[in-house]
């Protein structure tokens, strides 16, 4: 139970990470007020993050820089994000440019930047290292509110010039709640393998472009994903 003050410094963080570490733990911390909550070093292919558990923290107001600032920034294999509590952020609530057998349950996010997500998740470059997907993750039960102008949850590559892959990914009973301001598809979808069921998604009061948008997000120029393939969708109500 350790309350972490990052006193507004511009370049903030409760943890920088790099190098190699598994079966760690991160339980009942509150880190508030800075850059970022926990950023692990983003490496090339497969990470050298395994069995990483952040469960039952609060991270608050992560804003003090001008430009970014989340709560997680992580790659993981065996990982575990559960009972966590994010609220303001300069960018993403969360990030997580690849997982390799993940849970994400039981979160509340709320009030990312003004055009980022909630939770943004995708995967490395599959040209550079083929067969690697982000795969066998289940998100579910959390509370995702947001006025931004981007989606609540993304599962696509992070930009239109990427070529990156997710497949077997489970969405289910997660609350979505549009505020003023929100201005874009609850939830934005490219991949393989993917279910959405069971969701519950309210878009009162704003100008939500739609519930679910499945499609590729690539220019392809130079690369892109494929076009999506076995998406299903069921028992969401809206």
């Amino acid at each position: 139970d350790l309350d972490i003050d990052l006193q507004l410094g511009n370049s903030s963080r409760a943890l920088q990470a790099t190098g190699n570490a598994k079966q760690i733990l991160f339980l009942r911390l509150d880190i508030h007020d800075g850059f970022h909550g926990f950023t692990f070093s983003d490496p090339s292919g497969t990470p050298p993050w395994d069995q990483i558990f952040i469960v039952d923290t609060k991270f608050r107001n992560l804003r003090s820089n001008a430009t970014n600032g989340q709560a997680i920034f992580i790659s993981a294999t065996r990982m575990a994000y559960i009972g966590n509590s994010v609220d303001t952020t300069r960018s993403h609530n969360s990030r997580f440019p690849y997982v390799g057998k993940g849970v994400i349950s039981n979160n509340t996010h709320a009030n990312p930047g003004p055009t980022t997500s909630n939770m943004k998740i995708h995967s490395t470059d599959f040209p550079t290292f083929p067969n690697t997907f982000t795969e066998q993750v289940v998100i579910s039960d959390n509370k995702l509110s947001s006025g931004s102008k981007d989606w609540m949850i993304e599962l696509q590559p992070q930009s239109r010039n990427n070529d990156e892959r997710l497949r077997n990914v489970i969405v289910e009973r997660n609350l979505f709640k549009a505020s003023a301001g929100f201005g874009d598809a609850v939830i934005a979808v490219s991949g393989s393998e993917i279910t959405l069921r069971n969701n519950i998604v309210d878009i009162t009061g704003s100008v939500a472009l739609a519930g679910f948008h499945i499609g590729r997000m690539g220019l392809c120029a130079p690369a892109c994903e494929p076009l999506p393939e076995n998406i299903r969708i069921y028992n969401n109500t809206f």
